[in-house]
């Protein structure tokens, strides 16, 4: 360094500072850009971990779902609705549906006790039961 005058020293200590503050600048924004990279995956991550929570939760029901529907209970139940079947030592009634009215199809145990027709109508029996003080 002795060879080297001021102005020459002056200068490469400029160049080397320019530089210095180049590579800082540099290390500066990878280190800035990486960190908010992070940041953006770890909220991906904790996206997915909801997403995965979330599926686990559906899972579960559909699991119970499956349990349900393969219980005896459910299979009895939908063998006795939908096949018409019944078990051992019970009696089934079946009544068929027509196209009559809603209040024809209603009937009690009383009136079939009691003989009502089926053809009798809601304003025929009321007009029974006040005049004629009777019950069928």
């Amino acid at each position: 360094m002795a060879g080297l005058s001021f102005k020459q020293l002056v200068i490469k200590s400029k160049v080397l500072f320019l530089g210095s503050l180049f590579v800082l600048i540099f290390f500066t924004f990878n280190l800035t850009k990486e960190i908010f990279n992070k940041q953006e995956l770890q909220k991906e991550i904790n996206k997915f971990k909801m997403e995965i929570d979330s599926l686990s939760g559906g899972n579960q029901e559909l699991s119970e779902l499956i349990a349900k529907l393969q219980s005896l209970e459910f299979v009895e139940s939908e063998a006795r609705t939908k096949l018409s079947l019944k078990k051992a030592g019970e009696n089934v009634l079946i009544v068929p549906e027509s196209d009559t009215s809603a209040e024809k199809r209603l009937l009690t145990l009383a009136d079939l006790e009691n003989g009502t027709r089926l053809g009798q109508g809601f304003l025929q029996k009321w007009w029974e039961y006040f005049f004629n003080n009777e019950l069928k």
